[in-house]
């Protein structure tokens, strides 16, 4: 028994060098694995963020599209009014659904106010 004794007695200041050891390998390992995580997360949010860019990007271009529309209607249409601009803003909220409405404000003029308001009621 004593000689087994003695073998564990020489290695019993080893311990805290493997303990040490092991210790900074985790660190390492669990480092290396935080930042490849932290990279591959990065590289998802921006290929969402491009994504999703790409797609706002689109959707604003056929808003203005939609808007040049109408900016034609009364451009080649002296005499818009306002049953003729509901059918052809029905129209395009029929393509683009999350036009939820469009409303026909007639200009008038301040010096024209009175009559039109009188005009109105």
């Amino acid at each position: 028994m004593r000689r087994s004794t003695s073998i564990w007695q020489a290695r019993i200041p080893l311990i805290p060098v493997i303990l040490t050891m092991l210790l900074v390998f985790t660190g390492v390992i669990y480092t290396y694995v935080s930042v490849h995580e932290e990279e591959k997360l990065t590289l998802a949010l921006e290929q969402k963020a491009l994504t999703i860019n790409t797609l706002l990007k689109l959707q604003i271009a056929t808003y203005a599209e939609e808007l040049y529309r109408i900016s034609s209607l009364f451009e080649y249409s002296f005499d818009i009014d306002p049953v003729e601009f509901e059918a052809f803003s029905n129209k395009i909220k029929n393509r683009q659904p999350s036009v939820h409405a469009l409303s026909y404000q007639k200009f008038v003029k301040t010096n024209e106010r009175d009559s039109y308001e009188k005009q109105d009621a």
